[in-house]
């Protein structure tokens, strides 16, 4: 069994930051159903789910980052969360 491409999303201030892959480059949408304060035009609605504020982002899985995240996926496993 191989090993599941893993993703990190690391966000601040509720904003996605950046997006980290720890194997080949990947697309990921981001589905924010946190729309407060967001402009209507930037707002979709998927199925029956409600509004929402939806971005996709390129998952960077260059050298350096992609080690990164591999610690960062062990360290959290390893805490039991």
């Amino acid at each position: 069994m191989s090993t599941p491409t893993q993703i990190v999303i690391i966000i601040e201030g509720g904003l996605v930051q950046s997006v980290i892959s720890t194997g080949e480059p990947a697309e990921v949408l981001i589905v924010d159903y946190d729309i407060d304060g967001a402009d209507e035009d930037d707002l979709l609605t998927l199925d029956e789910d409600g509004p929402a504020y939806c971005t996709i982002h390129e998952a960077d899985a260059t050298a350096g980052q992609d080690r990164w995240a591999i610690r960062a996926f062990k360290q959290t496993k390893d805490a039991g969360l």
